[in-house]
């Protein structure tokens, strides 16, 4: 039976293709899956909100609160979040901002995790992570560990605290917040509604600044204010006040006569609405600090380290200014903070000249100042007896970061990992710190506070004022040193020479124009503030929001000084003297007055004999001036006409006009003067000749008017009959026949 074991020969083969076929439908679906779960992982992101305990015991669990987000358009799949335990060293700043900065997998044991649920396009889920005992990442008595959060190829690294022993003296941390300006161009624009609108908003309760005062009361940091945020700007109705003078307490407005909606302030002059804005938020921010004791910066926060090259008086004015404001506020205004956080004694000496007065005390970064072990406070003192407050760079970069709520998270657990590696440096010594965080900080109240109670949960820091490293600094022993080689980069200042130079003289031409125009006073005021704010430390790297408001008032001022010019023409001169007569144009929208109109021949054959003369004209006229002239001899000459103001400086373009002169002289007179005797001549030798002829017929004259004996005019007809001819009456009847 041959064909029997063929046929059961073939069943087999066939059970196991259908088995086969079965397997690979089955598992279709998830090879599919596979690739679509790993482009969603690339998709997710992991952010630190909270870790607790701040740093835990070694029998204490760790716990971790994230958040995980998926950007892409479709739901991720159920995944599982790994913990594992990072290797790199944190033995420094560097290693501790490298390990927070970076996304590569860690290579340490995996310490915990937790599954995290589908999520939808477009949307974030919380997750919580435990581990289970601290004591487990490490085996030091106190420690900060690296820890990376893996979905995949989404990771984010941080760090955890964990302390076993207290064998360390605390570091004692001072915090100082800098209240400025933002490099804002709005503010200094040319006057306008926008503009106090822009001051109004920088300055509101809930502005950076407002916040920034709000939720800092109460707790022990320090504020470093612009004095100038909190001195009172004079009103353009009022007398003016002049461009180096610290404005008084005085100008502030009586709040109760002050229009008080923006209806009625946009009625106003918009310089006056704006002293009225300003004054206001004035009043608020000295209530809010009467108490604070802040340190006060020099009024606009001058760049020092771009302004001391050649120093500037109003720097001195502005430092001044911050004195006064600090003996009424009960604060201080002897610390100088240079945006330039390198130190020199070279420097030091410039910013002492640059204030007229040697400071309390100079902030400098501490990474720029060579490392000793018997000054590792932040209270120090050059060997020049320069006294500095060493600013811990790195931990205050963290603590600015940690203040906004969106980075306050992961930016709380590097400040942490900071504050060890400044611990280990000498964990034996008691140590101040001061954490400053940079001028700009827009710090979210919420986030500020939970950062302080955050500093003050971890174990090796303490708490101390900037006071105290003030003092400190002043008792320290003189011997700290700049670093060697330090050339790590600084923010770029626009405050190049060049630059300064067109700003002086831009403050030159401003007082010109002052000079003459019917508000000169307050304008000259308000530019020359617009020009000391372009020397403020906020634009250090906003160099193209400097160039805005640089070519802003550039323009400004120029259209102001080409406002008031002469009228070019020509004059044709056709005397040996005479008057010439030229026009001035005022097309600003003010009045001006005091005008100084000087005609300057180029040439000596014009000669002038009052060449100046003072107008005033009124807002978008002109006016007519007239010149005696006198021409000494012919020829082409250019008069040019220089409009100055009552100092004699230029406030308008210098108009050059062509005079054609062409004088008559002496000659032209002799030859007149025979052309009219000859003329006289000729008129009386007709006259006599007509009156011999008249007598000779015995006419008259007919305009002659003749009186008869008894006084009566006689008529011209009755004259003209009595002198007719008698004619024969028979030699006229002959004549007829």
């Amino acid at each position: 039976m041959p064909s029997g074991p063929s046929i059961t020969g073939r069943v087999p083969t066939r059970s196991l293709h259908l088995l086969v076929l079965t397997l690979l439908i089955a598992l279709i679906p998830w090879l599919t899956a596979a690739p679509a779960h790993a482009a969603d992982n690339s998709v997710l992101g992991i952010v630190v909100r909270t870790v607790t305990p701040v740093v835990a015991g070694a029998g204490d669990p760790i716990t971790l609160q994230l958040e995980v987000s998926n950007s892409a358009s479709s739901p991720s799949a159920p995944t599982t979040l790994n913990v594992l335990l990072g290797t790199e060293r944190l033995d420094d700043t560097a290693a501790v901002d490298a390990w927070a900065a970076g996304h590569q997998a860690a290579s340490g044991r995996l310490v915990a995790q937790t599954e995290v649920a589908a999520i939808p396009a477009g949307s974030v889920t919380p997750v919580t992570v435990t581990l289970a005992r601290a004591g487990d990442l490490t085996r030091r008595p106190y420690d900060v560990v690296a820890l990376s959060l893996e979905i995949g190829s989404a990771i984010t690294h941080t760090f955890v605290g964990v302390q076993r022993a207290k064998e360390f003296e605390p570091l004692s941390v001072a915090w100082l917040v800098p209240v400025t300006l933002d490099a804002q161009p709005g503010l200094w624009t040319s006057p306008s509604v926008d503009r106090w609108h822009a001051w109004e908003d920088a300055l509101a309760d809930d502005s950076r600044i407002g916040r920034l005062i709000t939720a800092t009361r109460g707790t022990e940091v320090t504020l470093a204010v612009d004095a100038g945020l909190l001195t009172p700007v004079a009103q353009a109705s009022a007398p003016a006040v002049a461009p180096s003078a610290t404005p008084t307490p005085s100008a502030t407005p009586t709040p109760s006569a002050s229009p008080q909606t923006d209806t009625q302030l946009q009625a106003l002059d918009p310089l006056e609405a704006e002293a009225i804005v300003r004054n206001r938020a004035t009043s608020r921010l000295r209530a809010a600090l009467a108490d604070r004791q802040p340190i006060l910066l020099a009024a606009g926060d001058p760049d020092l380290a771009a302004l001391t090259d050649n120093p500037d008086p109003a720097v001195a004015l502005a430092q001044q200014q911050a004195t006064t404001l600090a003996s009424d506020l009960g604060g201080r205004a002897d610390v100088a903070w240079p945006v330039d956080p390198r130190y020199s004694d070279d420097a030091a000496n410039r910013y002492a000249a640059a204030l007229g007065q040697r400071p309390a005390a100079t902030i400098v970064d501490r990474d720029r100042l060579a490392w000793r072990l018997d000054q590792g406070s932040a209270g120090r003192k050059s060997r020049s007896e320069v006294p500095l407050l060493a600013r811990a760079s790195a931990l205050s970069a963290a603590a600015g970061q940690a203040m906004v709520a969106e980075t306050a998270g992961a930016a709380r657990q590097l400040f942490l990992a900071h504050s060890l590696t400044l611990l280990q440096e000498s964990p034996g010594l008691a140590r101040t710190v001061l954490v400053a965080p940079d001028r700009g900080l827009d710090a979210d109240p919420t986030a500020l506070n939970e950062l302080l109670t955050f500093a003050r949960s971890v174990p090796w820091l303490s708490s101390t004022t900037v006071s105290t490293l003030i003092d400190q600094a002043a008792g320290a022993d003189a011997v700290t040193t700049a670093a060697s080689g330090d050339e790590a980069p600084i923010p770029v200042s626009p405050l190049s020479p060049a630059v300064r130079t067109h700003l002086t003289e831009l403050g030159a031409e401003a007082g010109e124009v002052g000079d003459i125009r019917s508000d000169g006073a307050s304008i000259q005021a308000d530019v020359t503030a617009r020009i000391a704010a372009l020397t403020s430390s906020a634009w250090r790297g906003h160099e193209e929001a400097f160039g805005v408001v640089m070519q802003g008032l550039t323009q400004e001022i120029t259209a102001n000084r080409n406002a008031v010019r002469v009228a070019d023409q020509t004059i044709n001169f056709l005397a040996d003297s005479g008057r010439v007569q030229i026009t001035v144009v005022n097309s600003l929208d003010v009045p001006v007055r005091g005008v100084r109109v000087q005609l300057v021949p180029q040439r000596p054959i014009l000669r002038i004999a009052q060449d100046t003369k003072v107008v005033d004209i009124g807002a978008n006229s002109r006016t007519t001036v007239t010149y005696a002239v006198d021409a000494l001899a012919a020829g082409n000459v250019r008069l040019e006409a220089r409009v100055t103001g009552p100092t004699g400086r230029a406030v308008g373009p210098t108009t050059s006009m062509l005079v054609r002169a062409t004088p008559t002289g002496a000659g032209i007179y002799w030859v007149l003067g025979g052309v009219i005797l000859v003329v006289f001549a000729l008129g009386l030798w007709r006259n006599r000749r007509q009156r011999r002829r008249a007598a000779a017929t015995g006419a008259t004259t007919p305009n002659v008017v003749q009186v008869d004996d008894d006084g009566d005019v006689i008529e011209q007809s009755r004259i003209a009959r009595d002198h007719e001819p008698e004619v024969d009456r028979a030699d006229t009847v002959e004549e007829r026949a």
